[in-house]
């Protein structure tokens, strides 16, 4: 989830700090940018209650959504750009509860309500009675008993049932009231300052929810031109070799190689979708399944013809890599090991593939094709063994062609690496021994691993490298923010 991306589907391009007039601004924007709808409901889509899906729709898609789509967006907003606020609860005409957001400025609170349709369009200051809100969609004010706040509205003119103009404005809720005389005054919601998470509001009335029909695919949430974004891509995306491989190294020179959930206690599962979320929608990395599994997602999508095959690392575990298909010849496209070729190469024994980190070519045993490097000069055996599986150590002499996998041309699903996937997350030494993460530059790479940040440069003839201890847990997650743009959700057990 990304705070930009927010402000730009909003249309905000001002200041973001936590003041109130900027606090106008951005409610009033997401107000005028982002619909109240229940489209997804009569789609047979469920609205689960979850921050990152609700990002899906109303950024990456476009979409609006009902009360708790918008308004628990917003709250992440707003938490995000320094504003002291909390959601509470306001049930509405006696069924379902509303969640809005109270925000505290200078020691005046403020009621921020984008999920109500017909509604106020900046912020109303929590003070009863006296203090009337003049909106275009009319008059509000709070009118409090006890610990309980009363939100009302007194319209312009009659409301015109027919129209639908109020039936589907405040959800349908108040069309007892819908033939009130002008400057008569209607209870919208009330609510107290009870605090509610996100989670609180999970059981979802039943006049607003539907059975789910049928399973939400890939293509609902996932979305391409995203992708493309992530990697930095704006280029001609028709399915030829020239863009294959432009695609290919805007993602290597974006996305990093890592096994950081490992590490944070995070499951990896063999799931597109969350690929997606990980690697597109939090900016993080992954390693082979994840990225050579999404990256086939992706070229899928755009119109290549290709297919999933499996790679063996040394003698154990499971490579997962792409070829593909391409006016009569075959490319092998792997964005998902580390230290590797940049642009595809071609299914073709014995041609030499000059790239930044060495030279590369396959030879092929019967059906089995080989993938070897020859380096440029002897490396380090740290910076290897995080860049190229942790397999070859002893074979990685300058001049020397080295084995970095094996496969085959059997074509293969995601779900075939499912026991090898929770293999390597359990048993693998590479994977589980110390975390890592690499991403290459224009000349090089830098390799995070345990505690130790190695910049590796490639030149002609030779390569340099540079190498940092990290002496604290705060020195590491710095590293990785600043140099990988890489934000943890959960605590990195770091071992050496």
């Amino acid at each position: 989830m990304d705070v930009r991306q927010y402000l730009s589907r909003i249309g905000y391009h001002g200041d973001t700090s936590p003041t109130l007039d900027n606090l106008d601004a951005i409610h009033q924007a997401h107000v005028l940018a982002v619909p109240f709808e229940n489209l997804s409901i009569h789609c047979g889509e469920e609205i689960i209650l979850d921050l990152q899906l609700f990002y899906n729709t109303i950024v990456v898609k476009g979409r609006g959504g009902c009360c708790y789509e918008n308004n628990g967006l917003l709250s992440w907003l707003l938490g995000q750009l320094g504003f002291n606020l909390k959601t509470v609860k306001a049930p509405v005409n006696n069924t379902g509860a509303h969640p809005i957001n109270v925000v505290s400025i200078d020691e005046e609170r403020w009621v921020v309500d984008v999920g109500f349709g017909c509604v106020f369009r900046t912020p109303i200051r929590l003070a009863a009675g006296h203090s009337e809100h003049l909106d275009v969609t009319g008059t509000y004010r709070l009118q409090q008993e006890g610990e309980t706040w009363i939100l009302e509205r007194k319209s312009k003119t009659r409301l015109n049932p027919d129209a639908n103009s109020f039936g589907a404005t405040p959800g349908g809720i108040q069309m007892d009231n819908i033939n009130v005389e002008p400057g008569e005054w209607v209870v919208l919601y009330k609510f107290t300052l009870q605090e509610h998470k996100l989670q609180d509001f999970s059981e979802i009335p039943t006049d607003i929810a539907v059975p789910h029909p049928y399973p939400i695919t890939t293509e609902d949430i996932m979305d391409v031109r995203q992708y493309l974004s992530r990697i930095s891509y704006h280029g001609d995306t028709s399915p030829t070799l020239e863009n294959l491989g432009a695609i290919y190294q805007a993602h290597m020179l974006a996305v990093p190689f890592e096994n950081l959930s490992i590490h944070c206690g995070e499951e990896i599962i063999l799931d597109l979708q969350l690929f997606y979320n990980k690697i597109v929608l939090k900016g993080r990395g992954g390693f082979c399944y994840e990225n050579n599994g999404l990256f086939s997602w992706l070229l899928g999508q755009l119109g290549f013809n290709l297919k999933i095959v499996k790679g063996q690392v040394g003698d154990t575990g499971a490579h997962m890599v792409n070829v593909v298909s391409i006016d009569g010849e075959r490319w092998v496209a792997d964005v998902g090991f580390g230290c590797v070729f940049r642009t595809p190469i071609r299914l073709a024994a014995g041609q030499e593939h000059p790239d930044v980190t060495g030279t590369y070519r396959l030879q092929q045993e019967g059906e089995t094709w080989i993938v070897e490097r020859k380096s440029k000069t002897r490396l380090d055996s740290a910076v290897f063994e995080a860049t190229s599986g942790g397999t070859q150590k002893d074979d990685i002499g300058s001049g020397e062609w080295a084995v970095q996998y094996k496969f085959t041309l059997q074509e293969h699903q995601l779900q075939d690496f499912s026991e090898v996937c929770s293999w390597t997350q359990r048993e693998s030494p590479f994977f589980i021994g110390r975390p890592w993460c690499v991403r290459h530059l224009a000349d090089g790479l830098i390799t995070y691993m345990g505690r130790k940040l190695i910049t590796t440069r490639y030149y002609e003839t030779h390569l340099t490298k540079t190498t940092t201890v990290l002496d604290s847990d705060d020195a590491i997650l710095a590293i990785l923010w600043d140099t990988f743009r890489i934000k943890l959700e959960k605590h990195l057990t770091v071992k050496g």
